[in-house]
């Protein structure tokens, strides 16, 4: 399911819009955002049996957790998303400040080097 939502956004979204540059961003982007949700989704969709194990699988790993004494799983997983928060935020603060100086300084500026194509 993951290899056919990443081909129909590189083929219908990237391609067609004249951008097939833009590909690997977008699939870098699309795939964790799938992986999060199929989970949830499968879990929605299932029956009887299937919806069963999905909630046995979900109570093993938690009682993995506890057997093994992984409670600082909770602090990893939220330290990564403080840190990749925290680079998004970054990266964002230094296209749009590039941007910005980019097009306030125009294009003959020696100083608009970084928000040229």
């Amino acid at each position: 399911m993951l290899s056919l939502a990443l081909n129909w956004w590189q083929d219908h979204l990237l391609r067609r819009a004249g951008r097939p540059d833009l590909a690997p961003l977008g699939a870098g982007i699309a795939a964790p955002v799938l992986a999060a949700v199929s989970p949830v989704v499968r879990f929605r969709r299932a029956r009887g049996p299937e919806r069963q194990q999905l909630r046995w699988v979900a109570l093993a790993a938690r009682l993995v957790a506890l057997r093994y004494r992984l409670y600082d799983l909770d602090r990893i997983i939220s330290r990564a998303l403080a840190y990749g928060l925290l680079t998004v935020l970054l990266g964002g603060g230094y296209a749009g400040l590039a941007l910005g100086l980019g097009q306030l300084l125009g294009r003959d500026s020696s100083l608009a080097v970084a928000a040229r194509p």
